[in-house]
């Protein structure tokens, strides 16, 4: 067993004034993500399946087959290979989790 804690997990910075922190633990990723309102993510898709927490604030997605607004307290699946986009709606942290971890983000 291992025990991480955030506060001792490092924050990156990334662009449009999101910051991550990850963990990578076996064949998962778990990613602490701050969004600022506002931050739009055009249409993509990754190879890992994503559960996506909702702690505070909330985004609208799209796919093909359905629009979803998502707030604080919700848990949206994404099956791996969906293409969807999001719009952020309101400052927002989220806790990602990924199986397999995403490995664009492990060469960052």
């Amino acid at each position: 067993m291992i025990l991480y804690n955030w506060n001792e997990v490092a924050v990156q910075q990334l662009d449009n004034g999101i910051t991550r922190q990850m963990i990578t633990a076996g064949n998962m990723m778990l990613a602490q993500i701050f969004v600022p309102k506002g931050v739009s993510f055009p249409a993509h898709g990754i190879s890992s399946e994503q559960v996506t927490i909702y702690l505070k604030g909330g985004a609208v997605y799209q796919s093909e087959q359905s629009r979803i607004e998502a707030r604080e307290g919700d848990i949206l699946y994404i099956p791996a290979g969906v293409e969807h986009s999001d719009q952020v709606v309101e400052d927002t942290v989220v806790l990602d989790v990924f199986s397999p971890p995403r490995e664009d983000w492990l060469k960052k």
